[in-house]
């Protein structure tokens, strides 16, 4: 699974490095741009759930209620130093799809904060089951060898693709992490952004309307 620089294999926090401000005094309602998905990659047959949020204000704790309210994660920021969160980006560890379906029920998942001067912010995000299908990449083939730096990529389309996401790694570096509409079917990689013979990591993921994706990976080697 190609990582973006947003996030680790494990979590990662959004952290804003500066002194609280008078803003955060008092209550706030709600928490922004709040998402909870399914990575599921085919290939391997692992999967993992990532779940993000932000808040116009700095946060002290964080926690996410599964849809029967219980506990599932709790995140808190030291700010002695005036370290603060404004906002997450978390991600398990990778499992096998049937034990994080296991893990977390579909429903309304609820995050709560609570900012360093004291007030309160509230937020939800769904979760579904439901996976895309898995994507079929028609160009390049998986293990060919001496293949164009500047590649196009192709994959059949899917009537029911929110967006497309393409990724290309080599080494321990994401080279480059696109998302794509879905009228699109093919992505053609800039000049200088492979090496020459080196092998490269090709991904390729159907994301579905409710924000779960499934991804398809091989290597390739550049000539």
């Amino acid at each position: 699974m190609i990582k973006s620089s947003a996030v680790l294999s494990s979590l990662s926090l959004l952290v804003a490095f500066q002194a609280p401000h008078s803003g955060d005094v008092g209550s706030f309602d709600a928490l922004k741009e709040e998402q909870m998905f399914i990575e599921y990659t085919a290939t391997s047959g692992e999967a993992a759930l990532k779940v993000a949020a932000e808040s116009e204000h700095q946060l002290r704790r964080v926690s996410v209620r599964g849809p029967g309210g219980e506990s599932m994660l709790e995140l808190y920021a030291e700010d002695r130093r005036g370290v603060a969160l404004q906002g997450l980006v978390l991600e398990t560890y990778e499992s096998s799809l049937s034990q994080l379906l296991r893990t977390f029920p579909e429903g309304e998942y609820g995050l709560r904060a609570k900012g360093v001067s004291g007030g309160s912010a509230f937020g939800s995000a769904l979760l579904s089951h439901e996976l895309p299908a898995v994507p079929i990449i028609l160009r390049p083939r998986a293990g060919a060898a001496a293949v164009d730096p500047c590649l196009t990529v192709t994959w059949a389309a899917d009537s029911g693709a929110a967006a497309y996401r393409v990724g290309l790694e080599q080494g321990d570096s994401d080279n480059i992490v696109v998302e794509l509409p879905p009228e699109r079917t093919s992505f053609t990689v800039p000049e200088g952004v492979l090496r020459s013979n080196e092998l490269t990591q090709l991904e390729v993921g159907t994301v579905g309307a409710n924000g779960n994706i499934t991804l398809v990976e091989f290597t390739f080697t550049t000539r």
